[in-house]
């Protein structure tokens, strides 16, 4: 069964249209590993927004104010950046963070540079 992480929102024309992907569990399992290291405990409450529907296989993102979402993506970014992945799931986080998720974060309206 496929699981679901919601990046955020990106504006096309006067709307909004949902940042979403569909990945495979051993992702999924990855990636929720990687937010449990990075956000449980220093940022509990946005990690309990983002991870409050994994028990229906997702993340979502869209449930973080303007702020949350910023601090979010900067301790994730500074995690990735900052660490060698261990293992094989790690590293596919890793690219999936930068390579996938990025570019649509950078399309939310909340996300802010630097």
């Amino acid at each position: 069964m496929a699981a679901s992480i919601i990046l955020g929102v990106n504006r096309l024309g006067n709307g909004l249209v949902r940042n979403d992907s569909s990945v495979e569990p051993f992702l999924f399992d990855a990636f929720g590993e990687m937010l449990h290291a990075v956000l449980s405990g220093k940022c509990q409450d946005i990690f309990e927004k983002i991870t409050q529907s994994d028990v229906f296989n997702i993340y979502n993102f869209d449930a973080l104010n303007d702020e949350e979402f910023n601090v979010a993506v900067r301790l994730i970014d500074q995690y990735v950046g900052g660490k060698t992945p261990e293992t094989h799931n790690e590293e596919l986080v890793w690219n999936y963070w930068k390579n996938f998720a990025k570019p649509f974060i950078h399309q939310d309206p909340r996300f802010q540079a630097g």
